[in-house]
């Protein structure tokens, strides 16, 4: 049965990564969950048995796609047997399902013939918009990620463990052209649409992101530790996610750094995973349980909580509807040891939609310090695009007094103190006591306004 839940918040190396592309175990700290942005999140519940949904991708059909496995309990002894399915979900949450041909697949990606593109351990296909399963090539070695390229023909990454690794054109028809990589065991991941007209992949153990012309031509840029996921920024930068962090890339290679905060811990260090340029001019990517993180252009983090605090969010992306997609698991996944082998979910998993709220603007003081009759008030501007700017006024009365008054700009994804000089009869209420309750308002341009108590504090002249 379909549930739906509105809120607003805000196995060696290779085994080790696909977990880990899977897991992205990265929360933050308990203080940033209570900061989470009031963006109004829809989550969709798929089948019991569907317990680990995948690659999800917005269809050229109008339509979200997504891979799951679905999990049964087999034999006793808690063996599992799997069967895959593909999940085609409307803008609205109706979803219909379709059986897969093998248990796991993924990487999904519009791509040319108007149909949604896979990849399964050793093949490439595309399932139709009736989602029938086209099983068009084998590949000599595993694939990571595709993407479709701008010549007509979807581009694959391929991972050959010892060998030499490599990037595949492979054509609707499905004829694959190898384009070998010149680092063995690189670890080529996920692949993306650069603006520039080419290929643009991350390579995980090779710690560099490759550039690949749809002619064969290729380019390698150093970057910080397994990179992972990858996508084109609104800003024309390249962006990626890697392990603690999230990068950004100029063309020519420049590469900048924004750490993820991290808790102190003695778990086992998780890569972020996939990462997609939001309708906000944010980019976003999974980041642990029950969060969804994003960053600005310029590397202002923010994170949304999801409705179901134990979810797993494994993938993201830009739907048709113009709202963001994930797809989750609905339990955090197991992270080593033998339990492994037994681990079975709690409950099956869903898919949620985001859409990113109005520009607003918080009070963010408690208390205010006054020194030579200025008080420093701290705002928060938060939601809106991220080029957007709080701008309006906040004012301070006590009573039917006004206290302060004072214009303001804050850049969203920020929190800015105001300088806000007291009136004569503020000075004058201030000055016969230490600490002066007032009530703040801070209102935007556009209407929309924040009101709290707050404590105005004197502060000795020096």
């Amino acid at each position: 049965m379909l549930r739906r839940v509105t809120a607003k918040n805000g196995t060696g190396r290779w085994g080790l990564l696909l977990l880990s592309a899977i897991a992205f175990l990265l929360p933050w700290g308990e203080g940033d969950r209570a900061a989470a942005a009031p963006a109004e999140v829809t989550e969709f519940d798929l089948s019991a048995t569907d317990l680990y949904p995948g690659s999800i991708a917005s269809g050229p059909d109008g339509n979200l796609w997504v891979a799951i496995t679905r999990g049964q309990l087999g034999r006793p002894g808690f063996e599992q047997q799997y069967e895959g399915v593909a999940a085609r979900i409307s803008p609205a949450g109706l979803i219909t399902e379709f059986p897969a041909p093998v248990p796991w697949f993924g990487a999904l990606a519009s791509g040319p013939g108007g149909n949604v593109w896979y990849l399964q351990e050793k093949e490439v296909g595309f399932i139709s918009p009736a989602g029938s399963f086209n099983r068009l090539t084998p590949t000599p070695s595993s694939v990571g990620g595709l993407a479709a390229g701008p010549d007509g023909n979807v581009w694959v990454t391929e991972r050959n463990d010892p060998g030499t690794d490599a990037v595949l054109r492979v054509t609707p028809a499905g004829e694959v052209t190898r384009f070998p990589l010149p680092h063995r065991e690189s670890g080529p991941s996920a692949i993306t649409l650069g603006p520039d007209g080419a290929l643009w992949f991350t390579e995980t153990f090779g710690d560099r992101i490759g550039r690949i012309t749809t002619s064969g031509g290729l380019r390698e840029f150093p970057v910080p530790s397994r990179p992972v996921g990858i996508t084109t920024g609104p800003d024309g930068n390249i962006w990626f996610t890697y392990w603690r962090g999230v990068g950004r890339m100029t063309l020519s290679g420049k590469v900048s750094e924004f750490p993820l905060r991290q808790p102190k811990t003695d778990a086992v260090e998780w890569m972020l995973g996939p990462i997609v340029t939001g309708p906000d001019g944010r980019l976003w990517f999974p980041n642990g349980v029950g969060r969804i993180g994003r960053i600005s252009p310029s590397g202002r983090m923010t994170q949304v909580d999801l409705p179901f605090g134990g979810s797993f969010p494994v993938d993201v992306t830009l739907g048709p509807d113009g709202a963001l997609w994930y797809s989750a698991w609905g339990d955090s996944p197991c992270v080593g040891g033998s339990s492994c082998q037994r681990y079975v979910p709690r409950r099956g998993g869903l898919v949620g939609r985001i859409v990113p709220g109005d520009l607003a603007v918080s009070i963010a003081s408690a208390r205010a310090a006054v020194v030579r009759g200025r008080a420093k008030i701290r705002l928060r501007c938060q939601e809106g695009d991220a080029s957007s700017v709080c701008g309006g006024a906040i004012r301070l009365k006590r009573g039917a007094v006004t206290v302060g008054r004072a214009g303001y700009r804050v850049p969203t994804d920020t929190r800015r103190a105001v300088m806000l000089r007291l009136t004569r009869k503020g000075r004058a209420l201030l000055s016969h006591r230490h600490r002066l309750p007032v009530t703040a308002t801070a209102t935007l341009r556009s209407g929309e306004s924040d009101r709290r108590s707050i404590v105005l504090v004197r502060h000795r002249d020096r």
